[in-house]
């Protein structure tokens, strides 16, 4: 064989794995762990990840915000807030900036700063407070406020269940005839396994079909739902 070829070969076995490979790991991660009933070691692990992915979805919206109205003098001073607060040397310094920022901003920012003084608390009362900031506002967009009180909800698991479940419960509402929000399917799923917990199976089937019935449901939701009624 030619030192191209090995070359070649070498190069594609240290070839990173495909975006793809890593999600379906992942799931297949979250899979196990909920299966072990151990949701309270799921945030432990993954709280960095989905808080990352929160914020990188509201801190689009914060720019987009920004741009749409950059020549407003109270935008201005809210984008200077944030960078201040981002740029702050340590976490009680950005925290004080970010509490600042929850103060006096508005809109996508506001939310931004909520979300990061949360997951800067270590228990999941005090996440709550800053959650409780963006879900019970008025002035956020539905699935800004539903983000919030979902992720307040993931706070409580393995803490007090109780509290994740009314958070839940509330997101798992629609009205009939209206699509379901997209927080729809994710609370239900949750409220499902939380009843396996509490070896109350026959709650989590009622939760498992009420989840079937939603349109559109993703094949992976779909196929972990079948293995609760199975149960």
């Amino acid at each position: 064989m030619s030192k191209t070829s090995q070359r070649q070969q070498a190069a594609k076995k240290e070839a990173p794995k495909p975006e793809k490979d890593i999600t379906e790991s992942f799931l297949k991660e979250v899979d196990d762990v909920i299966q072990q009933e151990k949701l309270a070691n799921f945030w432990a692990q993954y709280k960095v990840f989905i808080i990352a992915g929160v914020i990188a979805i509201l801190a689009a919206v914060a720019a987009s915000q920004s741009w749409q109205s950059y020549q407003t003098k109270q935008i201005q001073k809210v984008a200077t807030l944030w960078d201040q607060a981002e740029k702050a040397e340590t976490p009680e310094e950005k925290a004080k900036g970010y509490e600042v920022v929850l103060k006096e901003g508005k809109g996508g920012y506001q939310a931004l700063a909520a979300f990061k003084l949360a997951a800067q608390q270590t228990t999941a009362p005090a996440a709550n407070e800053y959650y409780k900031r963006v879900y019970e506002s008025g002035r956020q967009p539905k699935w800004i406020r539903d983000l919030a009180r979902l992720n307040a909800a993931i706070r409580y698991l393995g803490e007090d269940d109780a509290a994740a479940r009314s958070h839940l419960q509330l997101l798992a509402q629609h009205n009939a005839g209206e699509p379901p929000a997209a927080s729809s399917a994710l609370a239900l799923e949750q409220l499902a396994w939380l009843e396996v917990r509490a070896n109350n199976l026959q709650g989590a089937k009622i939760y498992a079909r009420q989840l079937l019935d939603l349109p559109g449901l993703p094949a992976d939701i779909k196929q972990r739902t079948t293995r609760i009624l199975a149960l």
